[in-house]
């Protein structure tokens, strides 16, 4: 009686031990994965930001040209 309680809390310590050992591999991979989802969406929004200043600094050199060619 006391050996088969033995096993059946031991299963029972083994089956929740393997859940937490899943849950936490999960909550890991998801965890990189919304990393790498930020790091892609900070990449892009560094590169949208990098081809309004640089389009940005285009109209101001053509502007100071015009203005230069006026004078």
């Amino acid at each position: 009686m006391a050996r088969a309680w033995a096993l059946s809390t031991l299963g029972a310590v083994i089956l929740v031990t393997m859940g937490g050992i899943a849950y936490i591999h999960h909550s890991q991979t998801v965890e990189r994965q919304n990393l790498r989802r930020g790091v892609q969406q900070n990449e892009e929004l560094y590169q949208m930001k990098l081809k309004e200043f640089q389009g940005q600094q285009r109209n101001s050199k053509s502007n100071l040209l015009g203005k230069a060619e006026q004078q």
